[in-house]
């Protein structure tokens, strides 16, 4: 079994009134049933010492914490929790002074977490933890819509300035804000989050999923180096976030595709063009994806992709530009095939394309 650190004993103390709290005071409602299984499920995770009396790893910075939540259930009780990369990477730089201990609301003894794998780009990570006292952890749902639309409601928990489980309320503020990380459509909230919060959950009213919170845009961080809340929350959007964890728990790090065509940006009478000849004149159905194939595209020739082509849906996802394009591919494995519709010559063309793999540097999965 698992010792309680003495480090912790406050926040413990503090959950366990919460948790009696919760069981006298709640449950009485769906919304109060949703936040009884985001609370039981949501975790803080702590880069600690592996020896409490090593002074070392918190003189070299390596030691703190963020949030993690459950994303499913295993056949023997572990629990596999999803969280950010950067909550964890200080241990990544050095497991041989450091480890990951999880802490929920009402149990008061850690639980050492295994890293399975960890992926920069999303800033996504997945851990595994085993239960001490029969632990009934649940799989939360989630929503894989690519288009949640601004001002709908959501709610976020999260150790904020280590204040834990602080439960904040927003709205989504924006959306595929692709131009704020690369490889990344994030979405933008207005519940309060701090550090701390990273790798929490953000969830709509139906209790579904909508995001992982993984990053704050603050002038303050630019004086003093920590970021502050001024109302700008960036999260990872589910459909996304999902992939890169499906993508880690199978291959221990996530694949990202890529395509060797270009688009470039028509004139205007490029575009006035495919309105009146192509679209009857309706200026709602334009495309400014116009192909340009490269010389050296030789798997874009193969796939049949010819300059001038209007890529205008890819898999069911219309298409506008490139950015569009990139977040029609990025939660597909490489080597699957999409099914892009294009106007030629304002003839309606179908094309099977074989998406390539991206190689952004050498995967090399944890376990």
């Amino acid at each position: 079994m698992a010792k309680l650190k003495p480090v912790f004993l406050p926040l413990v103390l503090v959950s366990l009134l919460i948790a009696i709290g919760w069981g006298i005071h709640y449950n009485t409602t769906k919304d109060d049933d949703i936040l009884t299984k985001y609370m039981v499920n949501t975790f803080m995770v702590s880069t600690e010492p592996i020896r409490e009396d090593d002074r070392l790893p918190a003189k070299l910075g390596l030691v703190g914490h963020g949030t993690g939540f459950t994303y499913k259930v295993e056949e023997d009780g572990s629990a596999i929790i999803v969280t950010n990369e950067h909550v964890i990477e200080k241990h990544l730089l050095r497991p041989d002074i450091t480890k990951i201990s999880l802490y929920m609301i009402n149990r008061p003894w850690p639980y050492e977490a295994e890293v399975i794998g960890a992926d920069k780009t999303l800033d996504i990570a997945v851990l595994r933890i085993k239960p001490h006292d029969g632990e009934t952890w649940a799989e939360l749902a989630w929503n894989l819509d690519k288009n949640n639309l601004e001002g709908t409601p959501v709610t976020t928990l999260g150790h904020g300035l280590s204040q834990p489980y602080t439960l904040t309320k927003g709205i989504i503020s924006g959306t595929d804000r692709w131009t704020a990380k690369p490889l990344n459509f994030l979405m933008q909230h207005s519940a309060i989050i701090n550090v701390g919060n990273s790798g929490g959950p953000v969830w709509n009213d139906k209790g579904e999923v909508v995001a992982v919170n993984s990053m704050i845009i603050s002038p303050s961080s630019n004086r003093s180096g920590i970021a502050a809340w001024d109302g700008v929350a960036f999260a990872i959007p589910a459909w996304q976030a999902k992939y890169g964890v499906d993508s880690i728990l199978k291959y221990g790090y996530v694949k990202f595709s890529r395509i060797d065509f270009e688009t470039y940006t028509p004139t205007i009478e490029q575009v006035q063009k495919q309105d009146t000849e192509c679209n009857d004149g309706d200026k709602k159905k334009r495309s400014y994806a116009y192909v340009k194939v490269p010389g050296d595209a030789k798997h874009s020739q193969m796939m049949g992709l010819k300059n001038e082509d209007i890529i205008i849906d890819i898999d069911g996802e219309e298409v506008w530009g490139i950015a569009s394009i990139a977040k029609a591919i990025i939660n597909k494995k490489p080597s699957s095939v999409v099914l892009i519709k294009a106007l030629r010559e304002c003839k309606l063309v179908e094309i099977d394309y074989q998406l390539l793999e991206l190689e952004l540097v050498k995967k090399v999965p944890l376990r």
